[in-house]
């Protein structure tokens, strides 16, 4: 029987004692890097579940990068006139063909009393609006106007209507919120003021004619052209 040589099992025991130090080392190393990657999600190590964006709806596990949060740029507050006051560019007319403005009134003439009634069309063109002021053209047009007269001892009598055809000229118009304001000149040089408000469609409201001998109240309406 053939004798075994000593230093054949020293190096065989030396070969194996390093492989087993070497899976040993490895497998620390292993371990100690998946340790610092839960540390660096939570601080303390395990899993760390991220719930789901409630904008995006998507959700993100412990392997998902954190998103980058920057901040949105801040709008600065806006001054200039309100965009539904620019859509009151366009033309607007009479909602109803000769009664775009109604009233009644009294006036004083030559010792006779007047009862008025007025009826009449508004034909407005706003051409430009800003900073709460729209500026265009106003026409008061087909203005019919009849009065019954009150003569002291006297029955009263009613004249004839009398109408008067377009009078126009520019207009400038004080604009806050969905009310709009007018005042300007009317037919025969009486100061007119009108007051309403507006919608996309449809804009009505009060007017008031002042004249020397009296004043005349009522109501307009107008629709978008």
């Amino acid at each position: 029987m053939e004798k075994k040589s000593p230093l054949k099992y020293y190096l065989l025991g030396g070969i194996i004692l390093v492989a087993v130090i070497l899976i040993i080392v490895l497998s620390m190393g292993g371990a100690k890097t998946s340790g610092q990657k839960d540390q660096a999600m939570n601080g303390t190590g395990g899993t760390v579940n991220i719930p789901a964006n409630p904008i995006t709806g998507v959700s993100a596990d412990s392997t998902t990068k954190a998103p980058v949060v920057t901040n949105a740029p801040i709008t600065p507050a806006v001054t200039s006139t309100p965009k539904s006051a620019s859509g009151l560019i366009g033309t607007w007319v009479s909602a109803v063909t000769g009664k775009g403005m109604q009233g009644t009134g009294k006036i004083t003439l030559r010792g006779t009393v007047n009862q008025l009634s007025l009826t009449g069309d508004v034909n407005l063109v706003i051409k430009k609006v800003e900073n709460n002021i729209g500026t265009g053209t106003i026409t008061f047009d087909k203005v019919c106007i009849t009065a019954v007269v009150s003569v002291p001892g006297k029955p009263d009598v009613t004249n004839p209507t009398q109408c008067l055809n377009a009078y126009s000229q520019p207009s400038t118009m004080q604009i806050s919120g969905n009310k709009i304001t007018y005042t300007g000149k009317s037919v025969l040089g009486a100061n007119i003021t009108l007051t309403g408000t507006y919608t996309s469609d449809t804009m009505s409201g009060t007017f008031t004619r002042t004249g020397s001998s009296g004043k005349i109240n009522g109501t307009f309406s107008l629709a978008r052209k």
